[in-house]
């Protein structure tokens, strides 16, 4: 038999760009499903729906105000040129590129995005495929009028709704021919159904959701008659304008590769799934240089053959097993690494897999079943036992094609996972793979919610601002946030989510030496200390895509965690932020204080409040903010609140506002606030004679106040004795008018009152410090008392 032939890439190592005129967007969170706004360019299509590895082609983009300067960006190594506009001119519907993907690049899914000045498209999804392509005529919905194409072509298609699209071609006696058609797992609402009909109409196949597929079809067929035959396809719901991809070619039905799983920096012998494949070779296969966790596409064609077949596979970082035979039992269970990985397949119906591993105590892992994201067909159901099958935990069944097991184990030892599909499917391509994973003690991803959008951000005085959610399972601390990137320097405000807190909003400017249409992908990792090691997580984006895009059940691994950054022009400040006071001085006999941030608004059509935050706030103090008004000039009180009887210091605060207007977003950094602890004011007695029995005896106050160069902060002060011996009396209360530092107050001596020296006289003084009531005592004096 002759050795099959195959071409293996690691698919879409990173994301490609081109910077084709002027300037271009910022995309924020991502642009993955989301319709824009009105004036974001926006792809309705591209012509045809493939590029092919090593082969120039020009692609027609189509779709609104694609206007230059127009960037692309592609998710796979090319080579993009724009072709010049003839007549340009605003509002432009379609442009062509001129693209050339690297020869390396196997057949896969990958995606193309188009971005302005204005902003950025959604992710136009796209095939890389080494079959030529075809475009559906239009006029092609009966059997007289199908359209004819050779028996190797990829036909682009869009469903004209209740009418079917047919094809024709021809073959030779003998000759095997491989149709299936590619349309949810680009995304589309196109459900598929496929029939293969001889030039009477007679059917001869008939192929509707492929269990490793879902929605998608497919078959092969060998014609024992040479002559001519029928596609006939249609969407199994009717719906007009789903797009998809016939491919019709030569190339073998692969499922998956086998193992599923691949350590990272180490060859694998790898091996194909799939009905009739079984006399695919294995080969050696080296792990490419991604992260670990990616998948990555593998094509294989027949030798001499035209066209390649795709599989997925997953890079792990950590070992990786592989099933054998027997391990049908308790006593036969295969050994195998937690945390590690281990792929298996289903030989007969009633099969169960175990397998044996050790844990300890109080360890939380994760059992990931993986299915049918790599296309099979299996439906994994896992148990956790003892070493004597006493049953420990196992999956549920819910609608979910791959479930998760979590459990902590409650001793050291030794554990089985046993392992079964729910409907005993089995045969070749029935391959599944289990990830087994520690818990993470906290997970970041973007929130999988529709109201998640797009940010535009202005050249050089723009910013841009994200939720970054946490979820969090065992850790409470504080996580901080960094952005990865290339260009230089990121400015981050408010990038850590605070002890036991769920979300904090990150702001983030650009470097300054971003020029309008720069492009950059970045990715946000929180990172924590925990006993003693770092620990970091990368904001995920998959759950989102998959809210913005429900027909695309498993998104590429090239959309995770990837936020695309770009520049558009420049924007003028919409508003300005001042701060009513150089520096907060706190009562240290209250320990609270306030300050206002003024907003003027210098655009009229700014409306959206301003939003204010307080950073690296000092040991003990807590912020609130509170809005005032809402119009050209409104105010923000900031309320300060910290611990009573501090010391006499200086503190700092930093003031950050931040708004959005037209999409666009801009920071104010303020400034750093100083908060100075101070004593508004001092009371000193001035020195007392000796009291003689039965006379009234006057004594001076003096109050020195605080000078803050505002004269309103000089007000009355209400002076008291504190307490007095028995048979001592004194002025009830006395006033220290605002403009007057001292007064004169009595103290008279009973003609009973004790002789002898008297401790401890101490006054108070009462008065109003910047709108609050504070009350300071002097230092405790002496007196004699005599006849």
């Amino acid at each position: 038999m002759t050795k099959l032939s195959r071409q293996f890439a690691a698919s879409l190592p990173g994301i490609s760009r081109t910077r084709l005129v002027g300037a271009l967007f910022l995309a924020i969170p991502l642009a993955f499903g989301l319709r824009p706004a009105q004036a974001q360019p926006a792809i309705s299509a591209v012509s045809p729906g493939a590029v092919a590895p090593g082969k120039p082609l020009d692609l027609v983009i189509s779709g609104q105000k694609l206007d230059d300067p127009l960037t692309v960006w592609t998710s796979f190594p090319a080579k993009v040129e724009l072709v010049p506009l003839a007549e340009p001119k605003p509002g432009q519907t379609q442009r062509t590129i001129k693209v050339t993907v690297d020869n390396a690049v196997p057949a896969g899914l990958a995606g193309l995005m188009v971005a302005t000045p204005e902003g950025a498209s959604d992710i136009q999804m796209l095939m890389i495929d080494d079959l030529p392509s075809i475009a559906d005529n239009g006029q092609n919905q009966s059997l007289a009028q199908a359209q004819e194409i050779p028996s190797l072509a990829a036909i682009d298609g869009v469903s004209d709704g209740s009418r079917f699209d047919f094809y024709k071609f021809s073959v030779q006696s003998g000759q095997r021919i491989a149709v299936e058609v590619v349309a949810g797992r680009l995304g589309e609402a196109y459900d598929p159904v496929l029939r293969l009909l001889d030039a009477s109409g007679r059917q001869l196949v008939l192929a509707d959701d492929d269990p490793g597929l879902g929605s998608d079809c497919r078959f092969a067929h060998t014609f024992q008659a040479a002559g001519q035959y029928l596609l006939e396809i249609h969407d199994n719901q009717y719906r007009a304008g789903g797009r998809y991809r016939l491919r019709v070619g030569d190339f073998p039905l692969v499922t998956s590769t086998f193992p599923l799983g691949i350590q990272a920096g180490t060859t694998s012998k790898l091996a194909f799934a799939g009905a009739g494949v079984e006399s695919v070779a294995a080969i050696d296969f080296p792990a490419p240089a991604v992260a670990p966790g990616s998948r990555i596409t593998v094509a294989a064609k027949y030798p001499g053959g035209s066209s390649s077949s795709m599989a997925t596979a997953i890079v792990s970082g950590t070992v990786e097993s592989q099933e054998t035979e027997p391990n049908d039992d308790l006593k036969s269970a295969n050994p195998i690494a937690a945390p590690g990985g281990v792929s298996g397949r289903f030989s007969s119906p009633a099969d169960r897999d175990f397998y044996a591993f050790d844990a300890k105590k109080g360890q939380r892992l994760a059992f990931k079943a993986g299915t049918r994201s790599f296309g099979s067909p299996v439906t994994l159901k896992m148990y956790l036992q003892k070493v004597d099958g006493t049953a420990l935990a196992e999956s549920g069944v819910t609608d979910a094609d791959e479930e998760t097991l979590v459990f902590a184990f409650p001793e050291d030892g030794s554990y089985r996972l046993v392992v079964q599909d729910l409907l005993g499917r089995a045969g070749p391509e029935a391959v599944y793979r289990i990830g087994i994973e520690p818990v993470p003690l906290f997970s970041l991803a973007l929130k999988p919610d529709k109201a998640t959008r797009y940010k535009l951000l202005a050249a050089k005085n723009g910013s841009f601002s994200i939720d970054v959610p946490c979820a969090r399972n065992g850790y409470d601390g504080p996580i901080s946030l960094s952005v990865e990137g290339p260009g230089g320097e990121y400015q981050l405000f408010n990038n850590v989510i605070p002890e036991k807190q769920a979300v904090t909003k990150l702001i983030v400017n650009p470097p300054a030496s971003f020029t309008p249409g720069q492009f950059t992908a970045l990715k946000i990792v929180g990172t924590a200390t925990i006993d003693g090691a770092e620990v970091r997580s990368t904001v995920g984006t998959l759950d989102l895509v998959r809210v913005l895009r429900p027909n695309l059940s498993y998104p590429p691994t090239w959309m995770e965690g990837v936020v695309p950054l770009a520049i558009a022009g420049e924007m003028p400040a919409f508003y300005e932020a001042k701060i009513d006071r150089p520096t907060v001085l706190i009562p240290r006999q209250t320990g609270q204080s306030e300050f206002v941030v003024q907003l003027e608004r210098k655009q009229a059509e700014f409306k959206d409040p301003l939003q204010v935050y307080l950073l690296s706030p000092p040991a003990g103090f807590a912020f609130e903010v509170k809005r005032n008004g809402n119009g050209p000039m409104e105010t923000y009180q900031v309320i300060v609140k910290g611990p009573k009887d501090m010391q006499e210091a200086v503190h700092k605060i930093s003031v950050l506002s931040f708004a959005e207007f037209q999409g666009r977003g801009q920071s104010v950094f303020a400034k750093d606030v100083p908060l100075q602890v101070v004593n508004p004011m001092t009371l000193s007695v001035g020195p007392v004679p000796g009291l003689v029995f039965g006379n009234v005896q006057k004594v001076r106050i003096t109050a020195a106040r605080m000078n803050t160069g505002n004269d309103a902060d000089k007000q009355p002060i209400v002076i008291k004795w504190k307490k007095l011996p028995p048979g001592v009396t004194g002025s009830a209360e006395t006033t220290i008018p605002p403009d007057q530092s001292s007064v004169d107050i009595e103290l008279t001596a009973a003609a009973d009152a004790p002789a002898g020296k008297i401790e401890d006289l101490v006054v108070t003084g009462s008065t109003k410090f910047q709108g609050q009531d504070i009350t300071v005592e002097s230092g405790p004096i002496s007196a004699e008392v005599k006849k």
